[in-house]
């Protein structure tokens, strides 16, 4: 469908007009989330089994190694997340009003609602995996030189036994997830760097194998569930056919290929 402008309104028609069945919630099929389902506990139980033998070589590690974990370690710190989606959304407001377009022709008031919802995003991901730290309360690798991954101190405040899930692991997977919907061609790429980012943990002693599983889950939880609330009250996202699209600017956009095989009204 299209507007007199002749922009693209919702995915789900192009999907259509391809001959494609239109893909469930946030543009993710049925089976992969059923598939997804499954495939977690059995990575969690795997992970758990090799938590031990792993936290143990990465207290063995070449301090080079370690180096180059504590930089990459760097990139899943909420704080900055925090900082670059605040600093844009104000430049956004500033904008807003002015007939300039920018971030892929979005207008302003666009851009304002995905730094919203990227910020809400990080923050429900990062509360999320601060409860679940001090529910559970798993001692770090550094405690025991990463021979015991099994000791729990539930209801603690301590950092020291909040190992589980990994936080910094949380905040990567929940920002590129999040890009990812918004920007999907840059999707395989932002969800590599997140994966970077767990594994650093583990390689710094911060983490157990199963802390970053569990880590990678959850912010990636915490990114569509964001995704679904802000579809429906229509903030950065849209609703077609149950599941979430990104929203485009209403300004004039560049015509895909599909576009030009239509009658647009003038």
């Amino acid at each position: 469908m299209t507007d007199g402008t002749g922009t693209v309104r919702d995915a789900g028609d192009v999907d259509r007009r391809r001959g494609r069945t239109p893909r469930s919630l946030l543009g993710v099929n049925r089976i992969s989330v059923i598939a997804a389902a499954v495939l977690f506990p059995l990575a969690l139980s795997a992970a758990g089994l090799v938590d031990a033998a792993v936290a143990t070589d990465a207290a063995r590690a070449p301090r080079a190694v370690v180096e180059v974990g504590r930089f990459v370690t760097e990139f899943g710190t909420s704080g900055y997340m925090f900082t670059t989606s605040a600093l844009l959304a104000a430049v956004a407001l500033v904008a807003l009003g002015r007939d300039r377009h920018f971030w892929n022709g979005a207008r302003p008031r666009l851009v304002v609602e995905r730094c919203a919802f990227f910020f809400a995003t990080i923050a429900a991901s990062g509360i999320a995996a601060q409860a679940v730290k001090h529910l559970l309360g798993r001692a770090r690798p550094v405690l025991s030189s990463g021979a015991d991954p099994f000791t729990f101190h539930p209801l603690s405040l301590g950092n020291s036994i909040a190992s589980f899930p990994s936080g910094h692991t949380t905040s990567a997977f929940a920002a590129a997830v999040a890009l990812g919907l918004v920007s999907p061609r840059l999707r395989p790429w932002l969800l590599g760097g997140a994966a970077l980012v767990g594994i650093s943990r583990v390689v710094v002693g911060a983490h157990y194998p199963s802390d970053v599983v569990g880590g990678a889950a959850l912010g990636s939880l915490a990114a569509v569930a964001v995704t679904r609330i802000c579809a429906r009250r229509g903030l950065a996202f849209t609703l077609d056919a149950g599941r979430a699209v990104p929203k485009r600017s209403d300004c004039a956009a560049p015509v895909s290929p599909i576009g030009r095989d239509r009658n647009i009204e003038s």
